[in-house]
C-alpha cells in the first residue's frame, strides 16, 4: 500500500511538471507574438435586438413554410409592407434604440436565413433563391472584398484564408471540415480597433 501511494505521489508530481512546462511554453508564445492593429465597425453600434427581428419575421415570411423566392419576385405589396416597417420603427417616438433599427437589407438577409431553416431539406434553387453558381460567386465577392480590406492594412499574412485552410487539408489527406472564411495564424494577434478615438481594441488570437 506504502509503495502504491509512491507511485501515486511520483504521477500527480509527473502531471504537475507537465502542466508547469506547458504553462511556460505558452508564456513564450505570449512573448513571441506578432500584433497588428485592425481597424474594425463597432459590432455593438449596429447589433439588432431580437425583439426587432421577431417583430418583422411575420411580414418577412408571410405565406410561412410556402415562402418561396425572392422580394423582387413577390407582389408589390409584400415590399411596401416591409418598408413601412421599417420606417415606422424610425419614426416611432417612444423607441429608445432608434440607432438599432434594421435596414432593408438586413431585413432581407434575415428573411432568407429564416426561409431556409423553415425548410433545411430544400436546395437554394428549390427555393428560388437564386442558382449554387449565382451564390457561390456572390461568396466570393464577399471573400475578395474582406481580403482586399486586410491587404490594405498589412494583416493579410497573419490570417489563414480559406484557400490556404484547403491546401492545408488536401495535405493531410482528409477532407476540409467546415472553417471560418479567415482564420487568424497560429502565432499572431490582430487587435480590432473598434474605436480609434477611445482606443478601445479587442484582441483576436491564436496561439499554437
Amino acid at each position: 500500500q506504502q509503495q502504491q501511494q509512491q507511485q501515486q505521489n511520483i504521477g500527480s508530481q509527473q502531471r504537475s511538471n507537465n502542466r508547469s512546462a506547458r504553462l511556460e511554453e505558452n508564456d513564450r508564445n505570449l512573448a513571441s507574438t506578432k500584433t497588428k492593429t485592425l481597424p474594425w465597425p463597432n459590432p455593438h453600434s449596429h447589433y439588432i435586438p431580437l425583439q426587432e427581428e421577431e417583430r418583422l419575421l411575420p411580414s418577412l415570411l408571410h405565406w410561412g413554410k410556402s415562402e418561396r423566392g425572392m422580394m423582387k419576385d413577390q407582389p408589390p405589396f409584400r415590399l411596401k409592407k416591409i418598408q413601412k416597417l421599417l420606417l415606422g420603427d424610425k419614426h416611432d417616438n417612444n423607441n429608445n434604440n432608434n440607432h438599432r433599427c434594421m435596414t432593408l437589407l438586413q431585413s432581407l438577409s434575415l428573411r432568407r436565413t429564416h426561409l431556409k431553416h423553415l425548410q433545411p431539406r430544400l436546395s437554394m434553387p428549390q427555393l428560388k433563391l437564386g442558382s449554387e453558381a449565382d451564390i457561390r460567386h456572390s461568396a466570393a465577392l464577399f471573400e475578395q472584398v474582406v481580403q482586399n480590406y486586410l491587404r490594405r492594412y498589412n494583416v493579410l499574412h497573419c490570417f489563414w484564408t480559406e484557400e490556404d485552410q484547403r491546401k492545408m487539408s488536401r495535405k493531410r489527406g482528409g477532407r476540409m471540415p467546415p472553417s471560418p472564411d479567415f482564420r487568424v495564424r497560429d502565432g499572431h494577434c490582430v487587435q480590432l480597433d473598434f474605436d480609434p478615438r477611445r482606443g478601445g481594441k479587442k484582441s483576436a488570437t491564436n496561439q499554437s
